[in-house]
C-alpha cells in the first residue's frame, strides 16, 4: 500500500508538472497567433491608408495640372 501511495503521489506531481508545461505552451502559441493576427491587420490597415494617400496625391496632382492648363 505504501508503494501505491508513493507512485500515486509521483503520478500527480508529474501530471501537474506536465499539465503546467502544456498550459504554458498553449498560452505561448495563443499569444503568437494573436500577435500575428494583430500585426497582419495593422499592416493591411497601413497599406490601405498608404494607398488612399497615394490616390489622393495623384488626384491632387491631376487637379493642379488641369488648373494650370485652364
Amino acid at each position: 500500500m505504501e508503494l501505491l501511495r508513493i507512485f500515486g503521489n509521483q503520478f500527480f506531481k508529474d501530471f501537474f508538472i506536465n499539465f503546467g508545461v502544456g498550459a504554458l505552451f498553449c498560452l505561448a502559441f495563443f499569444l503568437a497567433v494573436a500577435y500575428t493576427v494583430v500585426k497582419v491587420i495593422m499592416t493591411m490597415e497601413s497599406n490601405r491608408t498608404t494607398n488612399s494617400n497615394q490616390t489622393l496625391n495623384v488626384d491632387e496632382s491631376k487637379k493642379q495640372t488641369s488648373n494650370n492648363e485652364e
